[in-house]
């Protein structure tokens, strides 16, 4: 009985040592760790102001759809968000529009830093 209720004190105090209510009642691995490593992008919308031009780029499973003011246009494109540990990510975001006679491409990098919210 003694084993019971010493087992079950500690599960209580672990089970409130987790920080995100989405985080798991027990993980050998630490926060940073669990969102750490290399994520590809699958679907995005990203929605962009210009001059007072509205513009609408949507990623979805490595197809491209930008909608602007002049019509649409569509092609090929990927992401990634490379998240470290130390508190830095890095994000590469490139996609290329084909049409009858032109072709465009486009490629950014963003590097920054992060925390998770308190």
């Amino acid at each position: 009985m003694k084993k019971i209720i010493i087992f079950l004190a500690v599960m209580a105090v672990i089970g409130s040592c987790k920080k995100g209510e989405n985080d798991p009642f027990i993980s050998l691995k630490s926060r940073k760790a669990r969102i750490a490593g290399e994520w590809v992008l699958s679907t995005s919308e990203i929605v962009t102001t210009s001059s007072g031009d509205v513009s609408t780029t949507k990623f979805n499973n490595g197809s491209v759809t930008i909608i602007s003011a002049g019509g649409s246009s569509t092609g090929i494109g990927s992401g990634t968000l490379t998240i470290d540990k130390d508190g830095t990510y890095k994000s590469q975001t490139s996609y290329t529009i084909t049409g009858t006679g032109y072709s465009s491409s486009y490629s950014e990098t963003v590097e920054g830093t992060w925390q998770f919210m308190d």
